[in-house]
């Protein structure tokens, strides 16, 4: 997410909402399923009150959809998790319930961090959304953009085609899946088609 959407207040409830639906179909075990979310930082927003705001969404998600069971592996894996990604630097969070229904893990960097999945959701800060796609290396299947400026987001759904991204959407629609998404057609042998849906429409 670029800073002009998490950063704007008036429509900072509604990103939450589509991304903790996200993180909470098929518990993050699918190709499609937010592992880490980027924030660009932008002078004057906070990304302590829209963390606020994802964890308050997570929570609501919870009520709503709240987990029948959990497998003790998973469990397991949550918690050294949580415990790791606190120790392993000063500058970490989390935030998190006493159960290990929802996480997340808070800090900055453009590498991506081994999933966790069971509804963990990594937030890293960086200065520059190029930079994470920049280094994708053909691992990241699915893409959700949250980019106020068109043409910008076009710039970076290039950029991750070329770093092996097959479906770039809008957060909030990382599950909803066209035809073809994946470039299932014809001449599927000889081609690779990329899809984007822009974060910016509707």
């Amino acid at each position: 997410m670029d800073g002009e959407c998490w950063g704007d207040e008036d429509e900072r409830q509604a990103w939450c909402r589509r991304i903790a639906r996200d993180v909470w179909q098929f518990d993050q075990q699918a190709c499609s399923s937010p592992q880490t979310l980027f924030l660009e930082r932008r002078d004057g927003c906070d990304p302590g009150a829209f963390v606020a705001a994802l964890a308050a969404a997570l929570e609501a998600e919870n009520r709503a959809h709240p987990r029948r069971d959990i497998h003790p592996a998973l469990t397991s894996a949550i918690c050294l998790a949580r415990a790791s990604w606190l120790l392993n630097g000063a500058a970490h969070r989390a935030l998190f319930p006493l159960t290990p229904d929802w996480t997340l893990l808070i800090g900055a960097g453009a590498d991506i961090p081994q999933p966790t999945q069971g509804r963990t959701l990594s937030v890293l800060l960086v200065e520059d959304l190029s930079e994470p796609i920049a280094r994708f290396g053909g691992a990241v299947q699915t893409l959700g953009l949250g980019v106020k400026n068109a043409a910008r987001e076009a710039a970076l759904a290039r950029a991750a085609g070329h770093n092996g991204v097959d479906r770039i959407v809008k957060l909030g629609g990382m599950h909803v899946f066209g035809s073809p998404w994946d470039g299932s057609d014809m001449i599927r042998p000889m081609v690779r088609l990329v899809r984007h849906m822009p974060s910016n429409s509707g």
